[in-house]
């Protein structure tokens, strides 16, 4: 049986890598995708040894732009957030920390062995996209090459399977413990992202079931308090505008809000404000309360945003407490709602 996007198990050749090994692993000297190497056993770096650095490239520079880029803004139910510069094979846990958010730790991480931005099953590319960690998979219980244990993601997501991505089984897990303490090489699994069995077990206290997020990032910029504050307040203002715009009653003005492509709780575009029509049309007044905001950076070609939130809704025949998720996608008529969703039921 073929495991598409995981690792390959014991005993099969884990993956074509690289035409030569560099001696770090800065991304300018990563080697280019090419013969076979070797097989499992041969294919880890030893600590010290040729192409074993733990100097990370892309790290958040010393002195105040201490925020990665794809983080505006999270909700105060949000503790740790895991952030995969993929290009740099780098892992970070970004915590809350002594009042304030900042880098808690910083480690190597293998990707997939084609590199990444999946589309498809088997293509060996680690995903580009927002995912949270759904389970954790004991080491006991599986094949040797995991290591310690694996937790998966749920990728596809709501937007991958909206492009029409496809794939399944994107784990973080560990090495093969008789190969510790090596490292894979930067690229070499089936589209997992992969840590020592120390790093892995370091994160199990901030990691959150259903909860807790992985960013895959194919770019990850490092930003001033300053920077961060001007696009958290820009997202916000245009997320303000929405909410106002639905307590307006105007189907419409709430409509010019949507991509013409959104897709709403399973409606398009136009069904969505015909639906609000026949809404409204028993209202007399609306009012929304957003709560518990998070809002992150959407990694990937489109100028994407993430926004997540509490709502809570109050008419004058009806009230509901919901828990939303929108992306929101930039073109040439500035930004509209291009995904949104009900994550949880009415209360």
């Amino acid at each position: 049986m073929q495991h598409q996007g995981r690792c390959p198990l014991v005993g099969v050749v884990l993956c074509t890598l690289f035409s030569a090994l560099a001696p770090t692993l800065a991304h300018s000297q990563l080697p280019t995708p090419g013969a076979v190497i070797g097989h499992a056993e041969d294919q880890i770096f030893r600590p010290g040894g040729r192409g074993h650095s733990l100097a990370p490239a892309g790290s958040p520079p010393q002195g105040s732009a201490q925020w990665p880029s794809p983080v505006l803004q999270l909700a105060d139910t949000e503790h740790d957030l895991l952030i995969a510069d993929l290009r740099n094979n780098r892992l970070y846990q970004f915590g809350y920390r002594d009042n304030d958010w900042r880098v808690v730790r910083s480690m190597y991480a293998s990707i997939g062995k084609a590199g990444y931005g999946k589309q498809v099953e088997g293509d060996n590319l680690t995903p580009v996209g927002i995912y949270r960690i759904t389970s954790w998979l004991d080491g006991e219980r599986l094949p040797a090459l995991y290591g310690d244990g694996a937790w998966p993601v749920d990728y596809p997501n709501t937007l991958d399977r909206y492009e029409g991505r496809t794939g399944y089984g994107i784990w973080l897990h560990g090495n093969p413990r008789r190969d510790e303490p090596g490292l894979r090489p930067p690229r070499s699994s089936e589209g997992c992202l992969t840590l020592t069995n120390q790093d892995l077990n370091s994160l199990k206290p901030a990691v959150d079931l259903g909860q807790t997020r992985v960013v895959f990032s194919d770019e990850i910029q490092w930003l001033t308090a300053e920077q961060r504050r001007a696009r958290q307040q820009a997202a916000l203002e245009r997320l303000q505008e929405w909410q106002l715009a639905w307590e307006s009653l105007d189907a419409e003005m709430l409509g010019d809000y949507y991509h013409p492509e959104a897709r709403i709780g399973g409606l398009d575009r136009a069904a969505f404000i015909s639906q609000k029509h026949a809404v409204n049309n028993r209202k007399e007044w609306i009012a929304l309360r957003l709560g518990h905001i998070t809002i992150l950076d959407y990694p990937g070609h489109h100028e994407r945003l993430l926004v997540e939130f509490e709502q809570d809704y109050r008419s004058n025949n009806y009230r509901s407490v919901t828990h939303k998720q929108q992306i929101w996608q930039k073109g040439d008529e500035g930004w509209a709602i291009l995904l949104e969703e009900t994550l949880s039921g009415a209360s």
